[in-house]
C-alpha cells in the first residue's frame, strides 16, 4: 500500500511538473503562426495546381494573384497592413479567386498526439480590403480544410468564415474562423478568397495581408500528455527495479 501511494504521488508530481513547463510556454506556442510568410513579405507565389498536386508545404499558391507594395501602380491606393511592406493582390477574370497554403503538424506542440485528444483549437484569420473605386458586393473569406493524408488526401472537414467588405481602401477588415481541430488531422489547407459579385474582378482588385493560422494547446490535452509520459516512465522504473 505504501508503494502504491508513493507511485501515485510520483505520477502526480511528474504530471504537475510537465504541466508547469508547458503552461509557462503556452502564450508563445499559441502565437506561433503555422503559415509561412503570412504577411506575403518574402515568399514567392507558387503555381496553383502543381503546388497542390505535389503536396508542397509552406508555399502560397495562387489562382490569380501577385504580391505588390504600397504606392505601386497596381496597389489601387491601398497601403499594406500595419508593419508590412508588401501584400497580396487578388484579381482576375471572373467572380472568385483564391490563394492557398498547405501546412502540417511539425510546428504544433505535441504533434499528432495532442491533435488526437480532440481538444486542440485553431484560429485562422486574415485582413482584407479593396482597391480605390471598387464597386459591387465584394467579399473576403477564409477557409480551412483538414486532411488525414498528404497531398490533399483524406478530407475530414472544411470550415469557413466570410465578410462583405466596406469598400474603403483605407480600412483593413479582419476575417476570423475558430474551432476545434478534428481528430486525425495531419495537414491543413488554408485559403484566402476574394469574391466579386459583378464578375469584374479585373477592375475590383482585392487585397489580403497578415494571414495567420495558430493551433492552441488545451490544458486538459497537456495533462493527458503529461500523465502518459509519467506513467511510461514509472513502468520503465518498475522494470529496472525488477
Amino acid at each position: 500500500m505504501k508503494s502504491l501511494k508513493l507511485n501515485t504521488l510520483f505520477i502526480t508530481l511528474i504530471t504537475a511538473s510537465i504541466l508547469a513547463v508547458f503552461g509557462a510556454a503556452l502564450p508563445a506556442q499559441a502565437q506561433t503562426n503555422l503559415l509561412v510568410d503570412g504577411g506575403f513579405e518574402s515568399n514567392p507565389l507558387g503555381a496553383y495546381i502543381p503546388t497542390l498536386n505535389s503536396g508542397t508545404l509552406g508555399v502560397w499558391a495562387d489562382e490569380a494573384a501577385n504580391i505588390t507594395t504600397g504606392g505601386a501602380p497596381d496597389s489601387a491606393g491601398v497601403i499594406p497592413y500595419l508593419g508590412s511592406t508588401k501584400m497580396l493582390r487578388i484579381t482576375g477574370t471572373g467572380s472568385a479567386w483564391q490563394t492557398v497554403q498547405l501546412t502540417d503538424l511539425s510546428s504544433i506542440p505535441g504533434g499528432a498526439t495532442a491533435i488526437d485528444t480532440g481538444l486542440e483549437t485553431y484560429d485562422l484569420n486574415a485582413f482584407f480590403t479593396t482597391g480605390k473605386g471598387a464597386t459591387g458586393t465584394l467579399t473576403g473569406q477564409v477557409i480551412l480544410s483538414f486532411y488525414s493524408g498528404p497531398a490533399l488526401t483524406g478530407l475530414i472537414r472544411t470550415d469557413n468564415a466570410a465578410l462583405v467588405l466596406d469598400g474603403d481602401p483605407a480600412t483593413w477588415e479582419n476575417i476570423q474562423k475558430t474551432g476545434t481541430v478534428p481528430i486525425g488531422t495531419r495537414y491543413f489547407l488554408s485559403q484566402v478568397v476574394y469574391r466579386d459579385n459583378t464578375g469584374q474582378m479585373g477592375t475590383n482588385a482585392g487585397f489580403v495581408d497578415a494571414a495567420s493560422l495558430t493551433v492552441i494547446p488545451e490544458p486538459s490535452s497537456l495533462a493527458l500528455l503529461g500523465l502518459g509520459a509519467s506513467t511510461l516512465f514509472l513502468r520503465r522504473r518498475r522494470h529496472a527495479c525488477a
